[in-house]
């Protein structure tokens, strides 16, 4: 079962990227389809998350791609 249907939403998501804006765009698009988001900017803070949260799915956002 997905963490996030304990809550109501649809499930839990870790965004990571070191930019700012691209994790606000990413956390209002998934906030607004009704999932739970946490942003962080960088890696040592996503694996503090990941253990902390356990999200259902992370999100490594890279506009380089």
């Amino acid at each position: 079962m997905l963490n996030g249907k304990l809550n109501g939403t649809k499930g839990k998501i870790l965004v990571v990227d070191d930019e700012p804006a691209s994790r606000s765009g990413l956390e209002v698009l998934l906030r607004r389809r009704g999932y739970e988001v946490i942003s962080v900017g960088d890696g040592g803070s996503a694996l503090e998350q990941y253990a902390l949260a356990k999200p259902d799915l992370v999100v490594l956002a890279d506009q380089d791609v």
